[in-house]
């Protein structure tokens, strides 16, 4: 029998209160196995090269995020058929 410390339970409900009242399909990830996230590790690899580990975030500031995260948006990937983020979720390269 495996016990789980009450926070961790009430974290557990909490998130599946939500997920379900999205009415979408779901999955959580068993801990410490990243081979079952595979698009979020790619995703930490291209942040990595942005911010290394160990990186002080406290000293970057929310310009330099907003670069980076518009770099990573419109970075094209194979999942995608090489389109971008951006283009999948707005319909267009265009920056607003």
């Amino acid at each position: 029998m495996i016990v789980y410390p009450i926070s961790y339970l009430l974290v557990l409900d909490v998130e599946y209160t939500f997920v379900s009242s999205l009415d979408c399909s779901y999955y959580f990830c068993h801990p410490y196995s990243s081979w079952e996230r595979g698009l979020n590790e790619y995703t930490n690899g291209l942040i990595r090269q942005y911010f290394h580990k160990g990186s002080d975030f406290t000293k970057i500031t929310p310009q330099r995020i907003q670069e980076v995260e518009d770099s990573l948006n419109h970075r094209p990937r194979k999942t995608l058929d090489w389109r971008t983020p951006y283009e999948v979720f707005y319909g267009s390269e265009e920056v607003a």
